[in-house]
């Protein structure tokens, strides 16, 4: 399976944000995974989270199903590289 998305470096502070967002562990599961980046062949590994427990109302209710996501997206929300991050209300643009 192929998907298309970007891949971020996250430090520790940023992991534990990203768990919470994602409501891990009660929501959500956290997998480590391989991917094989399309730029360079490149392998490396990545965490994705995994609904714990599928309903099939979610899809009634859920936005659009994305075939390619991008932080430059219509959604207004540019990624901030840790090197640009300078107090914590930056994480959260």
């Amino acid at each position: 399976m192929n998907i298309e998305g970007e891949l971020y470096e996250v430090d520790a502070k940023k992991l534990e944000i990203l768990d919470e967002l994602e409501a891990y562990p009660t929501l959500y599961d956290r997998k480590e995974i391989e991917i094989k980046l399309s730029s360079d062949g490149s392998i490396r590994h990545a965490y994705i989270y995994l609904l714990r427990s599928w309903r099939a109302d979610l899809l009634a209710t859920s936005s659009v199903m994305l075939t390619t996501y991008s932080s430059l997206g219509p959604h207004g929300r540019v990624y901030v590289d840790n090197e640009n991050v300078t107090s914590e209300e930056d994480m959260y643009q």
